[in-house]
């Protein structure tokens, strides 16, 4: 994908989970409004780092987006440490810049310290727009609000504030590094041999999705072509050659869905 691209999938993640309310216990947590309370209870300790359930989780939500967005590794490589749950500790590994860009970490500065985070959604000269979590619909800025809201401001009345920058260009060199073969197919007549733990799954662009649980080495049961893009149209999808049974195929966890049905990115 392109750097737009990515940018825009962060916030599409984000943007989804508006009106997710923290929970009163280690229940429901999935649900965006089940059980809500204010002992900050949330997937997104679940998913990141569950030691820390119970937490504040304004950072760890930046975290939970950038990991769903484009894998945990590559998430570790963008904030540049895993993961992210202290906005002073971000504030000391970036350039912070003084101006907002969309795709940008904002970490907002009170009482001499940086004290809460979100992601830059739009800017429009001195005003942006924000997704946060942890905060509430209220103007200005609210730190332990208890919910994912979205959020707007003017640069100029936020003395201290700064924006760190992820290296989006991390995520289109995922792709570029990738072998050069086309998507083939590993369904169900494929058995897996190896299967990766720390399952992640998100969309990385329109062409294709990743699940870091499918990434491994299949063999399969019967016959499959090998065809140079997802679907059977031959005119479109042309087969580069027919996997015979028993054959080894290796997925490196993308793939993109046609009618229900998942074609794996392999080399055989």
């Amino acid at each position: 994908p392109s750097i737009a691209q990515a940018i825009d999938k962060v916030i599409k993640i984000a943007a989804d989970e508006l009106g997710y309310l923290e929970k009163a216990t280690n229940n429901h947590l999935d649900s965006k409004t089940a059980n809500a309370g204010n002992n900050n209870y949330t997937k997104y300790w679940r998913d990141v780092y569950p030691d820390y359930q119970g937490q504040a989780w304004c950072a760890c939500f930046v975290s939970w987006v950038f990991m769903k967005s484009f894998g945990c590794d590559i998430a570790k490589k963008m904030l540049k440490h895993w993961p992210y749950v202290y906005c002073p500790t971000l504030g000391s590994l970036f350039t912070k810049h003084a101006n907002p860009k969309a795709g940008d970490i904002v970490i907002f500065y009170r009482n001499g310290t940086f004290a809460h985070t979100g992601i830059v959604t739009k800017v429009s000269g001195d005003k942006f727009w924000t997704i946060e979590g942890n905060t509430s619909g209220a103007s200005g800025v609210i730190a332990n609000g208890g919910g994912v809201c979205q959020k707007s401001y003017f640069n100029s009345k936020l003395p201290g504030t700064k924006f760190c920058r992820p290296d989006y260009t991390l995520v289109t060199s995922l792709l570029s590094n990738l072998p050069s073969q086309k998507p083939g197919t590993a369904d169900s007549n494929a058995t897996k041999t190896e299967n990766p733990s720390n399952t992640v799954s998100t969309k990385i662009d329109p062409a294709y999705s990743f699940s870091k649980s499918l990434a491994g080495t299949y063999t399969t049961t019967t016959a499959l072509n090998l065809r140079t893009g997802a679907g059977t149209d031959n005119t479109r999808q042309k087969i580069q050659c027919v996997i015979p049974c028993g054959g080894t195929a290796r997925c490196y966890g993308y793939y993109t869905e046609v009618n229900r049905t998942k074609w794996f990115l392999v080399t055989y």
